[in-house]
């Protein structure tokens, strides 16, 4: 979907069933750790205009690690609008892990169909990097009678070789 607000560090993309009906909207959201006010309210903008009759999920790297997620609370008064859009949004955070190597809930899940989310879990860091990995099963409908491609089941992956195999690659190297 193009982004309509000025907000550039998001991207949005729609899930639609055949008959348009539960429509899944995902935005991922990257906040850089030094954004300014402007900035924190370009990101609010999206969430306030975020549509309430759709399934959405905010995820991302949101870099606010003054906010108290099991309170919903802040010491620090900027994010003060940012809070109350979840809340007049009916939006849960569902991460209730650290997600950053220094003890921080950084990187987030807010949605407002928190029924639909099956499963949350860390996978680790990516290599070198100091946040890690998070997977999040969705609960979705489809229709059975649809023909469906070859798909992966990934239920039935080697997770810990595949831990392993990102954990002892050089990533980096391999970006051209």
């Amino acid at each position: 979907i193009d982004n309509e607000f000025d907000f550039n560090q998001y991207c949005t993309f729609n899930v639609i069933n055949d008959n348009d009906s539960n429509i899944l909207t995902i935005n991922l959201i990257y906040r850089s750790p030094n954004s300014n006010n402007e900035n924190l309210d370009k990101l609010c903008n999206v969430l306030e205009n975020s549509k309430d009759n759709e399934f959405n999920l905010f995820i991302g790297d949101f870099n606010m690690p003054d906010i108290d997620w099991k309170n919903y609370q802040s010491k620090n008064s900027k994010y003060s609008r940012f809070l109350s859009i979840i809340n007049q949004k009916s939006f849960h955070q569902l991460i209730d892990f650290p997600t950053h190597s220094k003890g921080n809930i950084l990187d987030i899940v807010l949605t407002n169909n928190p029924d639909c989310i099956l499963n949350i879990e860390s996978f680790g860091n990516l290599s070198n990097s100091d946040h890690c990995i998070i997977s999040i099963d969705v609960l979705s409908k489809y229709d059975s009678n649809d023909e469906c491609d070859l798909m992966l089941n990934w239920n039935k992956a080697d997770m810990n070789g595949l831990k392993n195999h990102f954990i002892n690659s050089n990533i980096e190297a391999n970006i051209t």
